[in-house]
């Protein structure tokens, strides 16, 4: 079962000093193991450069570039296949903050999971939401 994977995600599985950290590494590694597949869309990609490389004044993690270069080329693309969006914009439902998040589904075939690390965010259409916290859950 494909396995799209959100931003909150990949930022969690390389910072070490986060909370979530272990759960989120443990959740990945776990897919990883079972020969599940990951993807990620470039938006993902994009949210996690901009928030990598975001002054920590600014709610981000501070990462010099190159850093953040080696942790998309050496930690996470791996492990996650990068799709590259066609059609999303006709996908796209104008409801409040989940629109976004809609346009991430647009990409996979069928119905894929998308692993996160908070389901209120997401929209539901017609995917399943894999949350991680300390008991993980199905959505």
């Amino acid at each position: 079962m494909p396995y799209l994977v959100d931003t909150g995600v990949l930022l969690r599985f390389t910072n070490t000093q986060d909370p979530q950290h272990p759960s989120v590494k443990q959740a990945v590694e776990s897919l990883v193991g079972q020969s599940e597949e990951l993807y990620m869309a470039t938006q993902n990609a994009a949210e996690f450069w901009n928030v990598s490389t975001r002054p920590l004044s600014d709610i981000g993690l501070g990462l010099p570039p190159g850093t953040v270069t080696n942790l998309l080329e050496q930690t996470i693309e791996p492990i996650c296949t990068v799709l590259v969006e066609r059609r999303t914009l006709c996908h796209m439902r104008q409801t409040n903050k989940s629109a976004p998040n809609y346009m991430l589904v647009a990409p996979t075939s069928g119905s894929p999971i998308i692993l996160s690390v908070s389901a209120a965010d997401l929209a539901r259409p017609h995917c399943f939401i894999y949350v991680i916290n300390s008991r993980s859950q199905r959505t």
